[in-house]
């Protein structure tokens, strides 16, 4: 994996794809960003795919300090610029979404569309997602290796999805976007989601082409929060997959991958 130094910590990051326009992708908390392989694989044909690992996390070091959702912005930012992207469209998921939010609030001149797959506008406002935090700390950290496995699928995948997918091909997938995370890592991630709030400057984003997926059978992040978003950014299409969790990205990879090459064409022909 080809790196970057940003801020005192060496960041690792992944390219797929030859031509077509540019795509950032953000990953949640604790994943890797190898965890994004179900779209790259939908969309590297006709689109540069760029995916890393969040500070911490993976491959990449933790540098010193703690973390921010402007911090980790910043830590895109810098990798657009590594990259020489002077423009990008950027996808993020869960806290990517959130870190995807800032970092079109920091740079919008920058951002040619917004993807924001099962996010949040307020970190602190779903008591659901404070619980699902610190469960998944404890369950990412401790217990075996297919105990580990088996809260991560509950608390990411509809029991519909478990019901049908094969259990090995569920532990490798999940295997390949998280391991076993430093736990003071983690802890800095849920200090820094519960510390997101952006819905009072979102509004700046009005002219930003952008869309919302909000699945509905996420445990996660309350799929009212899609909704929120929807109320602050208006023009934004919000995609509702009713019977997707909140890796709606994996179960239901062909349409969202079909949402946001849709979007990409869209914000591509708005620059003509």
């Amino acid at each position: 994996m080809p790196t970057l130094r940003v801020d005192g910590a060496e960041l690792h990051y992944s390219r797929d794809g030859e031509r077509g326009p540019a795509v950032l992708m953000v990953m949640g908390m604790a994943g890797r960003g190898a965890g994004w392989r179900p779209l790259v694989e939908r969309l590297r044909q006709d689109h540069q795919l760029v995916f890393f690992d969040n500070r911490g996390i993976g491959k990449s070091e933790a540098g010193v300090g703690g973390l921010s959702m402007q911090g980790m912005a910043t830590d895109t930012l810098a990798l657009l610029d590594h990259l020489g992207w002077g423009q990008a469209h950027v996808v993020g998921v869960s806290m990517g979404g959130m870190i995807a939010q800032e970092l079109a609030l920091m740079a919008t001149e920058r951002v040619r569309s917004l993807s924001l797959l099962a996010t949040t506008a307020h970190g602190a406002d779903s008591t659901r997602l404070r619980l699902s935090l610190a469960l998944t700390m404890a369950r990412s950290v401790w217990g075996t290796r297919n105990s580990r496995l088996r809260a991560l699928a509950e608390m990411l995948y509809s029991e519909t999805f478990r019901a049908e997918i094969d259990i090995e091909e569920l532990n490798r997938e999940l295997s390949s976007r998280f391991g076993r995370a430093p736990l003071i890592t983690l802890m800095a991630q849920r200090r820094a989601i519960t510390g997101h709030d952006t819905r009072e400057r979102l509004y700046k984003l009005s002219a930003l082409p952008a869309l919302i997926v909000r699945p509905g059978r996420d445990r996660l992040i309350d799929p009212v929060q899609s909704d929120r978003i929807k109320q602050l950014m208006p023009h934004a299409e919000l995609m509702d997959l009713p019977n997707a969790g909140h890796a709606v990205f994996v179960e239901q990879a062909d349409k969202v991958a079909t949402a946001i090459r849709k979007l990409i064409s869209q914000a591509e022909s708005q620059e003509l």
